[in-house]
């Protein structure tokens, strides 16, 4: 990007879901998946990456990572 930043942006336009429903249930233990949140904690505190996820039920997911440059 035009800060020297790599990003990697992986989109699909596939059911979508509810990105703060997912976490809201992950959170209160109704729901057990816990992968994407462990990539996302990786990324951002092994990788010093930042991770922003949009997601809409019906249209698809698009995920950006940025990664510092150094």
């Amino acid at each position: 990007d035009d800060k020297g930043n790599v990003v990697v942006q992986v989109a699909d336009d596939g059911v979508g879901f509810d990105f703060e429903q997912v976490k809201a249930e992950i959170a209160s233990g109704k729901r057990d998946s816990t992968g994407m949140l462990n990539l996302i904690f990786r990324f951002e505190k092994m990788m010093k990456a930042k991770v922003d996820v949009q997601s809409k039920v019906g249209v698809g997911t698009t995920v950006t990572v940025t990664f510092p440059a150094n």
